[in-house]
């Protein structure tokens, strides 16, 4: 029997949490909103700020030295990790069911903290796993460092949003936020050793997340015509591009425009269940399996991408995980 491969992002398919987000929000004074702020500078600069090699996720990094001003901790990362997870509805029943026909791996933009807390709670093989290793442990802020860092942050809460036309064009006061936003991150913070410390977090996403998977793929000596991954933000582009590109299978799962653009099949739906449902008629009878299925089973899956379904996909984001978290690339 051929083997197949699930391989899956975390925060979306399978729970309803932004971890990173989430911390900020209930940790740092005005903490959502630096890190939606934080979050649109990390997509408006890989799409447009012509930096090679840029890596999408990495919000993950900008989030960090306010961490360490507040104080937080790996061990409080991984108690408020564990009191706050929140699977997607039927993400535990799907996994469950796709173990018995395909391995299962995660690969997920978000903190190890987070991510050994759905391992633990979902029972997966850690070896299978990948995530954004970091530890605030590692790394004391010096005062001189501390007293910058409040400074920038209070800075931060005082500026503009971030927006940008179809054509990448910054709108309505967002230049001045980007080049405050640079300054701080690409010359004023390397100049100190907590700069050094924050370069050296490498966020799994984007390129990161394609070639962990090209690794997994090849690893397991698996056609990509028997890999299915599923995403559904701007972190998963570039892993959907790749198995768009072998032939594999790639689903945006309640995406937002970025994952939908990239993937091939749009999937929207209040419960993960139908993922399993989805991956079964992969398995069996190809691409030809999921025609069967479109919107008779409660769920939608279809290969538009026109804007209708954009919006379909992205309101469905939105009621499933909430405004705040469905609003973030």
């Amino acid at each position: 029997m051929d083997k197949y491969l699930y391989i899956t992002d975390c925060e979306g398919p399978v729970t309803k949490n932004d971890n990173a987000y989430e911390i900020a929000d209930f940790f740092l004074k005005d903490g959502g909103n630096i890190f939606s702020l934080l979050s649109a500078f990390d997509d408006y600069l890989g799409l447009y700020g012509g930096i090679e090699n840029y890596r999408y996720g990495s919000t993950l990094k900008y989030i960090l030295p306010f961490f360490l001003e507040a104080n937080l901790t790996d061990q409080i990362l991984r108690d408020y990790s564990r009191r706050t997870l929140v699977l997607t509805p039927g993400a535990k029943e799907a996994l469950v069911s796709i173990k018995e026909d395909m391995d299962v791996f995660l690969i997920s933009t978000s903190y190890e903290h987070y991510v050994e807390e759905v391992i633990k709670y979902l029972n997966l093989e850690s070896e299978k796993v990948f995530c954004t290793r970091m530890s605030l442990d590692l790394y004391e802020l010096k005062e001189e460092e501390r007293v910058l860092i409040r400074e920038y942050c209070d800075k931060i809460r005082k500026l503009p949003p971030i927006r940008w036309d179809e054509n990448g064009h910054l709108i309505e006061g967002s230049s001045e936020t980007v080049s405050i936003l640079k300054g701080f991150f690409f010359d004023i913070l390397p100049k100190f050793p907590v700069g050094e410390f924050i370069n050296s977090v490498n966020p799994i996403g984007g390129k990161e997340k394609a070639r962990i998977l090209r690794e997994v793929v090849e690893r397991e000596g698996v056609p990509y015509k028997n890999v299915i991954y599923v995403g559904d933000s701007i972190t998963d582009t570039e892993a959907f591009l790749l198995i768009k590109e072998k032939g594999g299978l790639s689903l945006s799962f309640n995406g937002n425009r970025y994952a939908i653009c990239h993937a091939e099949y749009v999937v929207v739906s209040e419960s993960a269940a139908c993922l399993s449902e989805i991956a079964k008629a992969y398995k069996a009878f190809g691409r030809d399996g999921l025609k069967s299925l479109g919107e008779t089973k409660g769920f939608i899956l279809t290969d538009r991408h026109d804007p209708q379904i954009c919006e379909i996909s992205e309101r469905m984001r939105r009621t499933v995980r909430g405004e705040r978290i469905g609003a973030l690339g």
